[in-house]
């Protein structure tokens, strides 16, 4: 005699899970198969069939082999063998050529289901046509590629334009300003009048082609920096230097505090000067008439911290990231109201960023602005920038004229 009540009770076992299984693998939206330990197909769902355009009976008890071409049969087959060996479970993508001829992206998740013994564990396969989705990730790599060729072009192009524009821009300010020094003859009131705006709207258009060059060639990587040791209080001295007809127009105070511990940083003495003109030409340009501008400067551990407060219109908090941001106006009324093509804070920004430091602001609409920028003192890497000599030519033009009117003249 042989107690079989513990074999009848696995069968029963072994029985109820394979139903389970065959329910669960029906039940899946997708292409689902199968498999015992010997690559024999158990189960398939509707799916599968449509797959292969065989049906199920004809599916069940037959190996990949009945179905692909035995090369490519061959590498699945031996792959699910050691799954379902080793336990494991794999998610990858593969290539499928359907019954119709049409080829497929498809993602295959194969899941191992250990069994009553070591026998009994099988392999549960899940296909996914991932067709559409693989081309539309193409369609949008291709068009990402395009816009970027085409901001590149563009870069390009406006860099271009911008040195056309600039190398005669300089000779209409030189020759203007020539004329003001009336070295060639006097001028009368009207004169004087026309040549000063002329040099005016020279200088500003010069300093709006001069921003534009500067973000197009931080976008295209063309700026480095020219690293030397400037002395901080002196610095921000000639910006508020720069700055005092505009600030003198309304009546603005510029009062600076400078710890007294810190004296120096190693930066780009063009680049940190632009840094804190545009930031306090903003601050003034921005406030009210017989207000107040505030600067400090303070060292934080191994960097330099310098904020600018003003007591102007201020910033939605909503609007902080906005205004770092190249052509962005936060209210056209008011831009218009006081210039500026959104060009200024945008090269604060990058120009922060190239120090290896950061800018933020903290404002309220009607409760002013402080703007607040980082750098490290001491730098690791100092890079010499290549200066464009664009100006040269016109420069050396006017120096000639000057020199031909003294010789005219004795």
């Amino acid at each position: 005699m042989e107690d079989l009540t513990e074999v009848k009770r696995l069968e029963a076992v072994r029985l109820q899970q394979t139903e389970t299984l065959r329910k669960l693998v029906g039940s899946i939206p997708v292409p689902a198969f199968c498999k015992d330990r010997n690559g024999v197909y158990i189960a398939c769902n509707k799916g599968f069939e449509n797959l292969l355009r065989v049906q199920k009976q004809d599916i069940i008890g037959k190996h990949i082999y009945d179905f692909i071409p035995h090369k490519i049969a061959e590498n699945y087959h031996a792959m699910d063998i050691g799954l379902v060996k080793h336990k494991r479970n794999h998610v990858y993508e593969t290539s499928l050529k359907f019954p119709d001829g049409s080829v497929h992206q498809v993602m295959l998740n194969k899941f191992i289901f250990s069994g009553v013994t070591e026998e009994d564990s099988v392999l549960l396969g899940i296909m996914i046509d991932i067709t559409e989705r693989k081309q539309a990730e193409e369609r949008m790599l291709q068009a990402k590629m395009v816009a970027e060729a085409a901001n590149r072009a563009k870069t390009t192009f406006i860099v271009n334009m911008s040195h056309e524009l600039r190398t005669p821009l300089n000779a209409v300010i030189g020759f203007s300003d020539l004329l003001l020094s009336e070295t060639v003859g006097p001028l009368n009131e009207k004169q004087k009048r026309y040549t000063e705006n002329i040099s005016k709207s020279g200088n500003h258009l010069l300093d709006v082609i001069n921003d534009v060059l500067d973000i197009s060639k931080l976008e295209l990587g063309n700026i480095e920096l020219y690293y030397e040791t400037v002395d901080v209080a002196g610095i921000i001295e000639e910006v508020q230097r720069v700055l005092s007809p505009l600030s003198a127009d309304k009546n603005i105070i510029i009062e600076s505090y400078i710890e007294k511990d810190l004296k120096t940083v190693i930066a780009d003495r063009v680049k940190l000067k632009q840094i804190l003109y545009n930031i306090l030409n903003n601050a003034i340009k921005f406030s009210s008439e017989n207000g107040k501008v505030n600067i400090y400067a303070e060292p934080r551990e191994d960097m330099i911290e310098i904020s600018v407060e003003d007591e102007g219109i201020g910033i939605q908090e909503s609007d902080y990231e906005k205004v770092f941001q190249p052509f962005v106006q936060i209210d056209e009324s008011i831009s218009r109201k006081h210039g500026g093509v959104g060009l200024g804070l945008a090269l604060v920004k990058r120009f922060v960023e190239l120090h290896g430091g950061k800018v933020w602001v903290k404002a309220s609409p009607g409760g002013g602005s402080i703007f607040t920028f980082r750098i490290p003192k001491n730098p690791q890497n100092k890079i010499r920038e290549y200066m464009s000599p664009v100006q040269i030519p016109y420069n050396l033009e006017i120096e000639r004229e000057k020199e031909k009117i003294k010789e005219e003249a004795n």
